[in-house]
C-alpha cells in the first residue's frame, strides 16, 4: 500500500501511479505472500536455508524499508538499517554490547520468517 499512497520522491506528480511503483506492489505482495505460497516447504526447513528463501528473505527486507522511507521517512529507514547492521559489526563494539555476529541466514531467519522480525507483534 506504500507504494501506491506515497510517490517515490516528493516532486513526482500525486495524481498518478508510475508503472514501477505497480512493478513493486507485485513485487512487495509476492514476498508478502511467500509464507501462504510455499507455508508446507517453509514448515520443514527446520533451520535450513534455501536459496530461494535467502533471496525472498533479503529482497523483501530491501523493499519494506523502501516503502518505510516512502510513508514514514528516511530517518526511520535509517534507524532500521543501523539495527540491521548491529547483527553483523556485533564482535568490533565495545564490550558493554559486544555479540557474536550473525550470519545473513540467521538475519533473514529472525527477520523476515520468525514472529521476532518484520511480520511480529509490533
Amino acid at each position: 500500500m506504500a507504494f501506491l499512497s506515497y510517490p517515490a520522491f516528493k516532486n513526482l506528480a500525486k495524481n498518478r501511479i508510475p508503472i514501477s511503483d505497480w512493478g513493486l506492489v507485485f513485487v512487495a505482495t509476492f514476498f508478502g505472500g511467500y509464507y501462504f505460497i510455499f507455508y508446507n516447504h517453509i514448515a520443514t526447513l527446520i533451520g535450513q536455508p534455501t536459496v530461494l528463501y535467502l533471496t525472498v528473505g533479503v529482497l523483501g527486507i530491501i523493499v519494506l524499508l523502501g516503502a518505510t522511507r516512502r510513508s514514514l521517512g528516511l530517518p526511520l529507514a535509517i534507524v532500521a538499517i543501523c539495527f540491521l547492521l548491529f547483527n553483523v559489526i556485533g564482535p568490533y563494539l565495545p564490550p558493554l554490547i559486544a555479540h557474536n555476529a550473525n550470519s545473513l541466514a540467521v538475519i533473514v531467519n529472525q527477520q523476515w520468517l520468525t514472529t521476532e522480525g518484520v511480520f511480529g507483534i509490533a
